[in-house]
């Protein structure tokens, strides 16, 4: 009987990088709160300070990232069934256990733009608080790598002149900069000495 030590597997670096004061969390995919989004990878959030508080500056404003395996294609209408089937998810989930009780089919998503950069507009509810009706703007970013999708959103019912935007934002441009470009390689040049290319002919 030989007994092999097996390292423990690290823990993959976190997708966002929370400023000071903001609280993070990472939850796996498949979502506890929302099974029909199929998918297999993490999801890392960033609250502001105040999150949960009705009237405060940072009130329902995060950043989120995904990192889901295979490689997916983001457009306009997959933004809008994963954030519809997310927040009636999360609203039906939370909304339950504080008895609150939601109009889930009332919630629904809108996605403007195009290549990597979104906005959705998403009607949804508060379901940490009261319930109230919350209208929310996500700025979406996504980018694609080997066997891998990765997207990430700035989210908050805040107008854009806010100033918790301007403390959202350098959370996105850090996660775009540890993403560059992808660089795809689409021809090869090659010079032969004559003996081979009349071979080759």
């Amino acid at each position: 009987l030989a007994l092999v030590p097996v390292p423990p597997q690290e823990e993959p670096a976190p997708l966002l990088i929370a400023p000071e004061g903001w609280t993070s969390e990472r939850i796996p995919f498949p979502l506890d709160f929302a099974p029909e989004l199929e998918y297999r990878g993490l999801e890392d959030l960033v609250f502001a300070p105040g999150m949960f508080t009705k009237g405060a500056d940072g009130y329902f404003s995060y950043a989120l990232a995904l990192e889901l395996e295979g490689d997916l294609v983001l457009d306009a209408p997959f933004l809008e069934r994963f954030f519809v089937t997310y927040y009636r998810g999360l609203c039906k989930a939370v909304g339950e256990s504080r008895k609150l009780e939601l109009d889930l089919d009332a919630i629904s998503a809108k996605a403007t733009g195009g290549a990597d950069y979104f906005t959705v507009a998403v009607q949804a509810f508060d379901p940490f608080t009261d319930g109230g009706a919350l209208a929310l703007t996500l700025d979406v970013r996504t980018h694609a790598r080997a066997g891998k999708t990765e997207l990430a959103a700035l989210a908050s019912p805040a107008d854009r002149s806010a100033r918790i935007w301007k403390e959202l934002r350098p959370i996105l441009q850090a996660w775009q900069r540890a993403r560059p470009a992808p660089l795809f390689l689409n021809h090869v040049y090659w010079i032969v000495e004559r003996a081979t290319y009349e071979a080759l002919k």
